[in-house]
């Protein structure tokens, strides 16, 4: 837990829960650590082009909240499940709004439900990650 709290809402749904930006912060080590959560590109209850538009406007809502800039972008993958076209579609956009090697530089690749890993049947996890291909 990176909050140490359960602070924005979770669902086991299948369309988008959150509706607008939320910001909540720790103290860690002496440092403040800030999650910004907003609603995803690809929103469920919207057209593409709606959806792009409430993501661009919620990453600048966010920029000029913290004007002091970022350090990364957490992107949440749920382990064992797969990259669907609107997760690729959502990397891609975001790709185009930071640039090519936002993910590469920018990101931080947080897996839920990692108690699914079995380590006898994928070896140890930072291998495996090693391995993975895909749009990243």
């Amino acid at each position: 837990m990176i909050l140490k709290g359960n602070f924005f809402e979770s669902k086991a749904v299948m369309t988008s829960v959150t509706k607008r930006m939320q910001m909540h912060h720790s103290e860690f080590n002496g440092r403040t650590i800030m999650i910004v959560d907003g609603p995803g590109i690809v929103d469920t209850d919207l057209d593409d082009e709606a959806g792009v538009k409430i993501v661009v406007d919620a990453i600048n809502k966010t920029i000029a909240a913290n004007p002091e800039g970022y350090h990364a972008f957490l992107l949440v993958a749920r382990f064992g499940g797969r990259f669907t076209k609107e997760d690729k579609k959502t990397i891609n956009i975001l790709k185009g709004i930071f640039g090519p090697d936002f993910v590469k530089n920018d990101c931080i690749l947080c897996m839920t439900w990692g108690d699914n890993f079995d380590v006898r049947e994928n070896g140890q996890f930072k291998p495996w990650c090693l391995v993975q291909t895909g749009v990243f």
